[in-house]
């Protein structure tokens, strides 16, 4: 349906969705689209990554999603990594000036793409996060913190909504790599 849109709708300025389930790259694809307003509760890494986002000129302040979400067929590290740096390369195309919505909570269901998505989570922090991943230790907090420092957020409540595991390390490192919190 997207490649139909993005073919046959040149004139189009403005969409509003649902969500996208996006599992082919078309962040070149020419598109006429100025404005994207996402109505879904949940935004796919895959969606960040893999739109033709380069013509928006109007912030990603219509996205009804709460959640930034790792998708669950993406099981490894290094894949998880893969898509994130896709993501931050087509956002970094966005207009100067643009902004994106602050989303709250930031789901994996597996650990490997867990640190990957929390690289790119404060991109759209707000004070408060709530991380919902299957383990989180010295590793995820590490990710966390580098992720924190290159985007200039402020995190000041980490909420821990549905970890599975909480190893001690977390407990060790968490306020001297997230001093804010």
């Amino acid at each position: 349906a997207l490649d139909a849109m993005l073919q046959h709708m040149q004139g189009l300025r403005q969409l509003e969705v649902a969500g996208f389930r996006v599992k082919q790259d078309r962040s070149d694809t020419p598109c006429s689209w100025r404005s994207l307003e996402l109505h879904g509760r949940v935004l796919c890494v895959c969606a960040l990554a893999f739109l033709p986002l380069q013509h928006l000129r109007a912030p990603f302040d219509q996205i009804a999603a709460t959640t930034l979400t790792m998708p669950d067929d993406v099981t490894t590290e290094a894949a998880a990594a893969e898509l994130v740096q896709l993501a931050e390369h087509n956002l970094a195309r966005l207009v100067p000036g643009f902004k994106a919505k602050a989303l709250a909570r930031y789901h994996s269901s597996n650990a490997p793409a867990a640190a990957a998505l929390l690289r790119i989570a404060p991109r759209f922090a707000t004070r408060r996060m709530s991380l919902c991943i299957p383990m989180v230790g010295q590793a995820e907090l590490r990710a966390l913190a580098s992720g924190i420092a290159a985007y200039g957020a402020r995190v000041e409540e980490l909420q821990l909504a549905g970890c599975g595991e909480v190893q001690p390390s977390f407990w060790q490192h968490v306020l001297t790599l997230l001093p804010s919190v």
